[in-house]
Protein backbone atom coordinates (compact mmCIF):
# COMPACT_ATOMS: atom_id res chain seq x y z
CA UNK A 1 0.00 0.00 0.00
CA UNK A 2 1.37 3.41 -0.97
CA UNK A 3 1.96 6.04 1.72
CA UNK A 4 -0.68 8.82 1.66
CA UNK A 5 0.73 12.08 0.30
CA UNK A 6 1.22 14.84 2.89
CA UNK A 7 -1.16 17.73 2.15
CA UNK A 8 0.34 20.95 0.82
CA UNK A 9 -0.34 23.88 3.16
CA UNK A 10 -1.97 26.88 1.48
CA UNK A 11 -2.19 30.10 3.49
CA UNK A 12 -5.17 32.12 2.26
CA UNK A 13 -8.49 31.06 0.75
CA UNK A 14 -9.03 33.92 -1.65
CA UNK A 15 -9.05 33.60 -5.42
CA UNK A 16 -5.45 32.39 -5.76
CA UNK A 17 -5.60 29.91 -2.86
CA UNK A 18 -8.95 28.43 -3.82
CA UNK A 19 -8.00 28.09 -7.48
CA UNK A 20 -4.73 26.41 -6.54
CA UNK A 21 -6.58 24.08 -4.17
CA UNK A 22 -8.99 23.04 -6.92
CA UNK A 23 -6.18 22.58 -9.45
CA UNK A 24 -4.17 20.38 -7.09
CA UNK A 25 -7.31 18.42 -6.18
CA UNK A 26 -7.89 17.84 -9.91
CA UNK A 27 -4.38 16.36 -10.10
CA UNK A 28 -4.94 14.19 -7.01
CA UNK A 29 -2.75 16.26 -4.68
CA UNK A 30 -4.24 16.95 -1.22
CA UNK A 31 -4.20 20.41 0.36
CA UNK A 32 -5.28 22.17 3.54
CA UNK A 33 -6.17 25.86 3.28
CA UNK A 34 -5.97 28.26 6.24
CA UNK A 35 -8.10 31.41 6.05
CA UNK A 36 -8.44 34.17 8.65
CA UNK A 37 -11.99 35.10 7.59
CA UNK A 38 -15.07 33.24 8.76
CA UNK A 39 -16.88 30.90 6.38
CA UNK A 40 -19.83 33.32 6.28
CA UNK A 41 -17.76 36.20 4.88
CA UNK A 42 -18.54 37.00 1.25
CA UNK A 43 -17.05 39.55 -1.13
CA UNK A 44 -19.91 41.51 -2.68
CA UNK A 45 -18.44 43.05 -5.79
CA UNK A 46 -17.73 42.11 -9.38
CA UNK A 47 -14.49 41.24 -11.15
CA UNK A 48 -13.89 40.89 -14.87
CA UNK A 49 -12.32 37.60 -15.97
CA UNK A 50 -10.62 37.29 -19.33
CA UNK A 51 -11.20 34.24 -21.54
CA UNK A 52 -7.53 33.26 -21.16
CA UNK A 53 -8.16 33.15 -17.40
CA UNK A 54 -11.43 31.32 -16.93
CA UNK A 55 -11.51 29.00 -19.96
CA UNK A 56 -8.61 26.81 -18.72
CA UNK A 57 -10.43 26.66 -15.37
CA UNK A 58 -13.55 25.10 -16.90
CA UNK A 59 -11.88 21.71 -17.40
CA UNK A 60 -10.66 21.67 -13.81
CA UNK A 61 -14.14 22.55 -12.52
CA UNK A 62 -15.84 20.15 -14.96
CA UNK A 63 -18.14 22.89 -16.22
CA UNK A 64 -19.14 24.18 -19.62
CA UNK A 65 -19.06 27.93 -20.21
CA UNK A 66 -22.85 28.57 -20.10
CA UNK A 67 -23.06 26.80 -16.73
CA UNK A 68 -20.05 28.73 -15.42
CA UNK A 69 -21.66 32.02 -16.42
CA UNK A 70 -25.01 31.02 -14.93
CA UNK A 71 -23.39 30.21 -11.58
CA UNK A 72 -20.97 33.12 -11.26
CA UNK A 73 -21.99 36.00 -13.57
CA UNK A 74 -23.79 38.91 -11.95
CA UNK A 75 -26.68 38.79 -14.40
CA UNK A 76 -26.22 35.21 -15.59
CA UNK A 77 -24.20 36.42 -18.57
CA UNK A 78 -21.59 38.97 -17.47
CA UNK A 79 -21.16 41.20 -20.52
CA UNK A 80 -18.52 43.96 -20.38
CA UNK A 81 -17.30 46.44 -22.99
CA UNK A 82 -13.84 46.97 -24.47
CA UNK A 83 -12.75 49.51 -21.89
CA UNK A 84 -13.53 47.49 -18.79
CA UNK A 85 -11.50 44.39 -19.63
CA UNK A 86 -7.74 43.83 -19.78
CA UNK A 87 -7.96 42.15 -23.15
CA UNK A 88 -7.88 42.95 -26.89
CA UNK A 89 -11.12 44.29 -28.40
CA UNK A 90 -11.65 41.23 -30.56
CA UNK A 91 -11.88 39.02 -27.44
CA UNK A 92 -14.02 41.31 -25.27
CA UNK A 93 -17.25 39.48 -26.02
CA UNK A 94 -15.77 36.42 -24.30
CA UNK A 95 -14.96 38.25 -21.05
CA UNK A 96 -17.29 37.69 -18.12
CA UNK A 97 -18.12 39.90 -15.15
CA UNK A 98 -18.50 37.57 -12.17
CA UNK A 99 -19.70 38.12 -8.62
CA UNK A 100 -16.56 37.48 -6.58
CA UNK A 101 -18.48 35.91 -3.70
CA UNK A 102 -20.27 33.45 -6.00
CA UNK A 103 -17.02 32.69 -7.82
CA UNK A 104 -15.20 31.90 -4.59
CA UNK A 105 -18.14 29.88 -3.27
CA UNK A 106 -17.94 27.68 -6.35
CA UNK A 107 -14.18 27.25 -5.98
CA UNK A 108 -14.54 26.13 -2.33
CA UNK A 109 -16.36 22.92 -3.24
CA UNK A 110 -14.47 19.82 -2.13
CA UNK A 111 -11.64 21.69 -0.38
CA UNK A 112 -10.54 21.36 3.24
CA UNK A 113 -10.49 24.89 4.63
CA UNK A 114 -9.67 25.88 8.21
CA UNK A 115 -11.78 29.01 8.63
CA UNK A 116 -10.98 31.62 11.27
CA UNK A 117 -7.28 30.74 11.14
CA UNK A 118 -5.41 34.00 11.59
CA UNK A 119 -1.71 33.38 11.00
CA UNK A 120 0.40 35.09 13.67
CA UNK A 121 3.87 33.94 12.63
CA UNK A 122 5.82 31.82 10.14
CA UNK A 123 9.24 30.67 11.31
CA UNK A 124 11.92 28.34 9.91
CA UNK A 125 12.36 25.28 12.14
CA UNK A 126 14.99 22.91 10.78
CA UNK A 127 13.73 21.40 7.52
CA UNK A 128 10.19 22.65 8.16
CA UNK A 129 8.31 25.86 8.82
CA UNK A 130 6.35 26.36 12.01
CA UNK A 131 3.02 28.12 11.51
CA UNK A 132 1.40 29.76 14.52
CA UNK A 133 -2.35 30.28 14.24
CA UNK A 134 -4.07 32.58 16.73
CA UNK A 135 -5.61 30.62 19.63
CA UNK A 136 -4.49 27.32 18.04
CA UNK A 137 -1.46 25.11 18.66
CA UNK A 138 1.33 25.74 16.16
CA UNK A 139 1.95 23.17 13.42
CA UNK A 140 4.83 22.30 11.11
CA UNK A 141 4.76 21.99 7.34
CA UNK A 142 7.41 21.04 4.80
CA UNK A 143 5.57 22.52 1.79
CA UNK A 144 3.94 25.94 2.00
CA UNK A 145 2.23 28.12 -0.61
CA UNK A 146 1.40 31.67 0.47
CA UNK A 147 -1.67 33.13 -1.20
CA UNK A 148 -2.47 35.41 1.74
CA UNK A 149 -2.86 38.57 -0.28
CA UNK A 150 -1.61 42.13 -0.25
CA UNK A 151 -0.70 42.08 3.44
CA UNK A 152 0.95 38.65 3.29
CA UNK A 153 2.55 37.68 6.58
CA UNK A 154 4.79 35.25 4.71
CA UNK A 155 6.16 37.99 2.45
CA UNK A 156 6.63 40.47 5.31
CA UNK A 157 8.27 37.86 7.57
CA UNK A 158 10.55 36.09 5.11
CA UNK A 159 11.57 38.96 2.82
CA UNK A 160 12.34 42.68 2.89
CA UNK A 161 9.75 43.50 0.23
CA UNK A 162 7.63 46.58 0.99
CA UNK A 163 4.30 47.77 -0.35
CA UNK A 164 4.35 51.00 -2.34
CA UNK A 165 1.30 53.28 -2.25
CA UNK A 166 0.69 54.99 -5.59
CA UNK A 167 -0.36 58.67 -5.52
CA UNK A 168 -4.07 58.21 -6.23
CA UNK A 169 -7.10 58.93 -4.08
CA UNK A 170 -9.72 56.17 -4.35
CA UNK A 171 -13.00 55.44 -2.57
CA UNK A 172 -15.34 52.53 -3.19
CA UNK A 173 -19.04 52.55 -2.28
CA UNK A 174 -22.01 50.21 -2.48
CA UNK A 175 -25.68 51.16 -2.67
CA UNK A 176 -28.77 49.00 -2.71
CA UNK A 177 -31.61 50.27 -4.89
CA UNK A 178 -35.11 48.96 -5.49
CA UNK A 179 -36.02 47.06 -8.62
CA UNK A 180 -38.35 49.93 -9.54
CA UNK A 181 -35.49 52.46 -9.37
CA UNK A 182 -33.24 50.13 -11.32
CA UNK A 183 -35.81 49.70 -14.08
CA UNK A 184 -36.49 53.44 -14.28
CA UNK A 185 -32.98 54.90 -14.10
CA UNK A 186 -30.21 52.28 -14.30
CA UNK A 187 -31.23 49.36 -16.48
CA UNK A 188 -30.86 51.09 -19.84
CA UNK A 189 -27.44 52.40 -18.85
CA UNK A 190 -26.13 48.89 -18.10
CA UNK A 191 -27.77 47.15 -21.05
CA UNK A 192 -24.51 46.58 -22.94
CA UNK A 193 -22.02 46.39 -20.10
CA UNK A 194 -22.13 45.78 -16.34
CA UNK A 195 -19.41 48.42 -15.84
CA UNK A 196 -19.28 52.03 -17.03
CA UNK A 197 -17.05 55.07 -16.54
CA UNK A 198 -17.27 58.84 -16.73
CA UNK A 199 -14.43 61.30 -16.31
CA UNK A 200 -14.44 64.86 -15.06
CA UNK A 201 -10.98 66.20 -15.81
CA UNK A 202 -8.54 63.86 -14.03
CA UNK A 203 -11.29 62.51 -11.76
CA UNK A 204 -12.57 59.08 -12.74
CA UNK A 205 -16.05 57.86 -11.80
CA UNK A 206 -17.03 54.22 -12.19
CA UNK A 207 -20.38 52.49 -11.79
CA UNK A 208 -20.98 48.76 -11.84
CA UNK A 209 -23.61 46.22 -10.88
CA UNK A 210 -22.64 43.61 -8.32
CA UNK A 211 -25.92 41.80 -7.66
CA UNK A 212 -29.38 41.60 -9.23
CA UNK A 213 -32.30 40.03 -7.35
CA UNK A 214 -36.09 40.20 -7.78
CA UNK A 215 -36.25 42.63 -4.84
CA UNK A 216 -33.18 44.84 -5.19
CA UNK A 217 -30.03 45.62 -7.18
CA UNK A 218 -26.57 46.39 -5.77
CA UNK A 219 -24.76 49.28 -7.46
CA UNK A 220 -21.04 49.78 -6.77
CA UNK A 221 -19.23 53.04 -7.39
CA UNK A 222 -15.62 54.24 -7.41
CA UNK A 223 -14.43 57.81 -7.05
CA UNK A 224 -10.73 58.27 -7.87
CA UNK A 225 -8.27 60.97 -8.86
CA UNK A 226 -4.53 61.73 -8.71
CA UNK A 227 -3.32 62.92 -5.32
CA UNK A 228 -2.66 66.65 -4.98
CA UNK A 229 0.45 65.99 -2.90
CA UNK A 230 1.61 65.37 0.65
CA UNK A 231 -1.11 67.60 2.11
CA UNK A 232 -3.96 65.72 0.39
CA UNK A 233 -6.16 64.64 3.31
CA UNK A 234 -8.01 62.08 1.18
CA UNK A 235 -4.91 59.99 0.42
CA UNK A 236 -3.64 59.03 3.91
CA UNK A 237 -1.10 56.42 2.68
CA UNK A 238 -0.03 55.46 6.22
CA UNK A 239 -3.48 54.39 7.42
CA UNK A 240 -3.83 50.90 8.85
CA UNK A 241 -5.71 48.19 6.93
CA UNK A 242 -8.33 48.17 9.70
CA UNK A 243 -9.25 51.84 9.18
CA UNK A 244 -10.41 51.55 5.56
CA UNK A 245 -13.98 52.35 6.67
CA UNK A 246 -13.00 55.68 8.27
CA UNK A 247 -14.26 58.18 5.70
CA UNK A 248 -13.32 61.87 6.02
CA UNK A 249 -16.01 64.52 5.60
CA UNK A 250 -13.77 66.11 2.96
CA UNK A 251 -14.77 63.33 0.53
CA UNK A 252 -18.44 64.36 0.59
CA UNK A 253 -17.51 68.02 0.23
CA UNK A 254 -15.35 67.21 -2.79
CA UNK A 255 -17.98 64.99 -4.45
CA UNK A 256 -20.62 67.71 -3.96
CA UNK A 257 -18.59 69.98 -6.25
CA UNK A 258 -18.97 67.64 -9.25
CA UNK A 259 -21.00 69.38 -11.98
CA UNK A 260 -22.91 68.38 -15.12
CA UNK A 261 -23.05 64.67 -14.35
CA UNK A 262 -24.99 62.47 -16.74
CA UNK A 263 -27.51 59.90 -15.56
CA UNK A 264 -27.12 57.67 -13.58
CA UNK A 265 -23.91 59.26 -12.26
CA UNK A 266 -25.96 62.23 -11.08
CA UNK A 267 -28.22 59.93 -9.07
CA UNK A 268 -25.23 58.30 -7.33
CA UNK A 269 -22.78 61.17 -6.87
CA UNK A 270 -25.10 64.14 -7.04
CA UNK A 271 -27.07 63.64 -3.83
CA UNK A 272 -26.46 63.55 -0.11
CA UNK A 273 -27.55 59.89 -0.07
CA UNK A 274 -23.94 58.95 -0.81
CA UNK A 275 -23.29 59.44 2.90
CA UNK A 276 -25.54 56.46 3.61
CA UNK A 277 -23.59 54.13 1.31
CA UNK A 278 -21.13 51.56 2.62
CA UNK A 279 -17.83 53.22 1.71
CA UNK A 280 -14.25 52.02 1.88
CA UNK A 281 -11.04 53.99 1.43
CA UNK A 282 -8.84 52.18 -1.06
CA UNK A 283 -5.08 52.57 -1.34
CA UNK A 284 -3.58 51.81 -4.73
CA UNK A 285 -0.77 49.52 -3.63
CA UNK A 286 1.96 47.99 -5.75
CA UNK A 287 4.74 45.51 -5.01
CA UNK A 288 6.78 42.80 -6.70
CA UNK A 289 8.88 40.33 -4.74
CA UNK A 290 12.39 40.10 -6.14
CA UNK A 291 13.13 37.01 -8.21
CA UNK A 292 16.15 36.14 -6.07
CA UNK A 293 13.92 36.14 -2.95
CA UNK A 294 11.41 33.87 -4.69
CA UNK A 295 14.19 31.52 -5.77
CA UNK A 296 15.67 31.45 -2.26
CA UNK A 297 12.33 30.62 -0.65
CA UNK A 298 11.46 28.06 -3.33
CA UNK A 299 14.56 26.06 -2.36
CA UNK A 300 12.97 25.77 1.09
CA UNK A 301 9.59 24.70 -0.36
CA UNK A 302 7.99 28.09 0.33
CA UNK A 303 6.15 29.54 -2.67
CA UNK A 304 4.23 32.79 -3.08
CA UNK A 305 1.66 33.58 -5.79
CA UNK A 306 -1.08 36.11 -6.42
CA UNK A 307 -1.05 39.35 -4.43
CA UNK A 308 1.34 37.79 -1.91
CA UNK A 309 4.04 37.80 -4.60
CA UNK A 310 2.95 40.71 -6.79
CA UNK A 311 0.42 43.36 -5.83
CA UNK A 312 -1.20 45.53 -8.49
CA UNK A 313 -3.45 48.58 -7.99
CA UNK A 314 -7.17 47.74 -7.83
CA UNK A 315 -7.86 50.38 -10.49
CA UNK A 316 -5.96 49.62 -13.69
CA UNK A 317 -4.36 46.43 -12.39
CA UNK A 318 -4.95 42.84 -13.39
CA UNK A 319 -4.63 41.12 -10.02
CA UNK A 320 -7.62 38.77 -10.10
CA UNK A 321 -6.78 37.36 -13.53
CA UNK A 322 -3.13 36.91 -12.62
CA UNK A 323 -4.14 35.17 -9.37
CA UNK A 324 -6.16 32.56 -11.28
CA UNK A 325 -3.48 32.19 -13.92
CA UNK A 326 -0.73 31.83 -11.28
CA UNK A 327 -2.70 29.09 -9.53
CA UNK A 328 -3.47 27.09 -12.67
CA UNK A 329 0.11 27.36 -13.88
CA UNK A 330 1.58 26.34 -10.51
CA UNK A 331 -0.97 23.54 -10.12
CA UNK A 332 0.00 22.06 -13.47
CA UNK A 333 3.69 22.40 -12.61
CA UNK A 334 3.23 20.76 -9.21
CA UNK A 335 1.46 17.79 -10.81
CA UNK A 336 4.70 17.11 -12.70
CA UNK A 337 7.02 18.16 -9.87
CA UNK A 338 5.23 17.54 -6.53
CA UNK A 339 8.41 18.13 -4.51
CA UNK A 340 9.02 21.57 -6.11
CA UNK A 341 12.49 20.43 -7.14
CA UNK A 342 12.59 22.56 -10.29
CA UNK A 343 10.14 25.28 -9.40
CA UNK A 344 12.88 27.90 -9.73
CA UNK A 345 12.58 27.78 -13.51
CA UNK A 346 8.80 28.24 -13.18
CA UNK A 347 9.44 31.40 -11.18
CA UNK A 348 11.84 32.66 -13.81
CA UNK A 349 9.09 32.62 -16.42
CA UNK A 350 6.34 33.93 -14.12
CA UNK A 351 8.43 36.79 -12.75
CA UNK A 352 8.98 38.20 -16.22
CA UNK A 353 5.21 38.15 -16.78
CA UNK A 354 4.57 39.79 -13.39
CA UNK A 355 7.04 42.57 -14.20
CA UNK A 356 5.31 43.26 -17.50
CA UNK A 357 1.86 43.31 -15.91
CA UNK A 358 3.02 45.54 -13.03
CA UNK A 359 4.45 48.11 -15.43
CA UNK A 360 1.30 48.04 -17.53
CA UNK A 361 -0.95 48.44 -14.47
CA UNK A 362 0.88 51.59 -13.40
CA UNK A 363 0.71 52.93 -16.96
CA UNK A 364 -3.02 52.21 -17.21
CA UNK A 365 -3.98 53.87 -13.91
CA UNK A 366 -2.04 56.94 -15.03
CA UNK A 367 -3.84 57.03 -18.39
CA UNK A 368 -7.23 56.56 -16.75
CA UNK A 369 -6.70 59.74 -14.73
CA UNK A 370 -5.02 61.83 -17.43
CA UNK A 371 -7.23 64.68 -18.58
CA UNK A 372 -7.56 64.67 -22.35
CA UNK A 373 -6.44 61.05 -22.81
CA UNK A 374 -9.02 58.69 -24.26
CA UNK A 375 -10.46 55.99 -22.03
CA UNK A 376 -9.84 53.18 -24.52
CA UNK A 377 -6.86 50.99 -23.66
CA UNK A 378 -4.31 50.11 -26.30
CA UNK A 379 -5.16 46.48 -27.06
CA UNK A 380 -1.70 45.93 -28.57
CA UNK A 381 -0.16 46.71 -25.18
CA UNK A 382 -2.45 44.50 -23.12
CA UNK A 383 -2.39 41.60 -25.56
CA UNK A 384 -0.06 38.90 -24.35
CA UNK A 385 0.04 39.93 -20.69
CA UNK A 386 -1.68 36.61 -20.01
Amino acid sequence: MSTPQTPITILGAGIAGLTLGRCLRYHGIPTILYEKRSKEYTHKYGITLQPSTYQPLLKILDLDEPTFRKITAIDGNGHVDSYTSFTPKEEVSKCVRVHRGKFEQMLREGLEIKWGSQIESVKKDGQSYRIKVKNVTAFDTRALVATDGTHSIVRSTLSDSKLKVLPYVAFYGRRRISQATYEEIFKGHFRKSLVSHERKGPTLLQLSLSDITPEYVEVNWIYSRPSSGASDELLNPERSPDSANVIPEALFEEVSRLKDLSSPYAEIFGSQSIKNDRILHWLMRSSLLANNDLQRLAKENVLLIGDAAHTEPIIGGNGANLAVDDAISLGNWTARDPKFAGVGSWYGTRHALWEKSADLGIEVISQLHSDGVGLERDSKKVHGVL
